[in-house]
């Protein structure tokens, strides 16, 4: 998941790390299929994500029964909104990821950072990232209220 993420102290290191060791990969000799790999797994975990998001099948791991009828449509909208921008965010990192698979070039890989770049960078971006960006907290309140409904 680190690989994913591209998490590193600060700043671009994200991006550094990860196109460090997608160079490393690539330079195997099998790379450019083992990174194809970790990109269709990444994709693949973000279109799980996302799916969670629509089904609402994120419900299953919590007890809302104690929760006001209100409060419970809420958990609900930022796991669905949270949910899907989490599985977007991954998706593009891992298309980043295969690009720089099948261009052989560890410089085309990239975190989250790299990303919500080309997310911005996109005709609609800066709207696309205030939405993903929106969608990003909208999970991270959802987290705060799946820890306190969250069955144990």
């Amino acid at each position: 998941m680190t690989l994913a993420s591209g998490s590193g102290s600060s700043g671009g290191s994200g991006n550094q790390q990860q196109q460090t060791w997608t160079a490393k990969l690539l330079a195997l000799p099998a790379g450019p299929f083992l990174v194809g790999v970790v990109a269709l797994v990444i994709i693949g975990i973000a279109v799980a994500t996302a799916a969670k998001g629509f089904r609402t099948s994120f419900l299953d791991d919590l007890d809302l029964a104690d929760l006001p009828r209100g409060t419970r449509q809420w958990v609900t909208r930022l796991g669905v909104f949270g949910h899907i921008a989490k599985g977007v965010t991954f998706g593009i990192v891992g298309v980043l990821i295969g690009f720089a698979a099948l261009d052989h070039d560890p410089k085309k890989a990239g975190g989250l950072d790299a990303a919500l770049k080309t997310l911005a960078a996109q005709p609609f971006g800066t709207v696309a990232l205030v939405v993903v960006a929106l969608g990003l907290a909208a999970f991270g309140g959802y987290c705060f209220a799946a820890a306190r409904a969250h069955k144990t």
